[in-house]
């Protein structure tokens, strides 16, 4: 493993890294900096020797959480840092070699990996002659290419309806998931309740709240959206909470925000009396808001039907 190892700036312009919590920043820096990732951005380290080497007592949430966003992918207990060669400043030939070194003593699943997705540096890398793993390698290639064919000749009648996305790949799972239609209306539903200044990024908010419904088990959804409701209507929480991305990342005691506006929440309710207080306190105005804007709506054009006009 290199001694020396060299990060560029961009690492903390990167909008994913300027979402993570301090923690978060932490393991993630870890694993680019730390003795045991090669040039490759692969390591093949324990999870306790992890937790001693950055004191953080528990780094299974951290590798999931990772894992789940793409930037981290686990194979016969082998990890790599997907964008570990993207935020190295250098791409010397030297380093070239040293790569393609690297990726002879990891498992051919993840050299296809790292081959696929810097092909342009062109990796002179060749298979191990006696692996095991060549044939798995080969038909995870095989299947990634007939899903890749299946989306370019299927008709338009047997492709779903698909709504605006951007040009940027998504995730399969996402895109094969049944909350995705559910996930574009929630990110439609939270841009109103943001601030000017955020750009909406449908694609991400959408992602965001998939993760929320298959991976993490909520099923609650009118909760959640009250929580989420709630908290943008705090006086606190809506000047440190404004984009959707934040909903599963986790604070300092490793709690996900989305809970800590749950029980905030819940909190509050209890200790309104029935809710007839509930108005008087600014946490919830946001609730309060929306239903008299609905109210005054339909005061309106209930009017407008009627032909009831003011007085002159």
């Amino acid at each position: 493993m290199a001694d020396y190892r060299t990060i560029s700036s961009g690492f903390w312009k990167d909008p994913y890294t300027e979402e993570l919590t301090p923690q978060e920043k932490l393991f993630y820096l870890y694993l680019f900096s730390c003795p045991h990732t090669n040039n490759a951005g692969i390591l093949h380290v324990s999870l306790r020797k992890m937790a001693f080497e950055t004191g953080i007592n528990s780094v299974k949430p951290l590798i999931k959480k990772l894992c789940d966003d793409g930037k981290l992918v686990e194979r016969e207990g082998y990890y790599w840092v997907v964008n570990f060669i993207k935020h190295q400043s250098s791409t010397s030939p030297k380093i070239i070699q040293s790569i393609a070194k690297a990726l002879k003593s990891v498992p051919v699943a993840l050299a296809d990996m790292v081959l696929k997705r810097y092909n342009t540096l062109s990796i002179p890398y060749e298979y191990p002659i006696n692996t095991q793993c060549i044939p798995y390698a080969e038909r995870e290639l095989e299947r990634e290419r007939e899903l890749e064919e299946e989306k370019e000749y299927s008709s338009p009648s047997e492709t779903p309806s698909p709504e605006p996305e951007s040009k940027k790949s998504l995730p399969k799972s996402f895109l094969e998931s049944e909350y995705r239609k559910e996930a574009y209306e929630f990110a439609d539903w939270f841009e109103p309740l943001t601030v000017e200044s955020v750009k909406c990024d449908r694609d991400a908010w959408a992602q965001e709240w998939d993760k929320l419904r298959r991976v993490d088990g909520r099923e609650n959804v009118d909760e959640l959206l009250r929580a989420i409701q709630w908290a943008r209507g705090d006086p606190f929480w809506s000047t440190n909470f404004f984009s959707p991305l934040k909903l599963r990342k986790r604070n300092d005691d490793g709690v996900m925000y989305i809970d800590v506006f749950l029980q905030k929440m819940r909190k509050q309710n209890l200790s309104n009396d029935a809710g007839t207080t509930a108005t008087k306190n600014g946490n919830i105005h946001a609730i309060n808001n929306a239903r008299a804007i609905t109210m005054l709506r339909e005061k309106l054009a209930s009017e407008g039907a009627s032909g009831v006009t003011g007085a002159g």
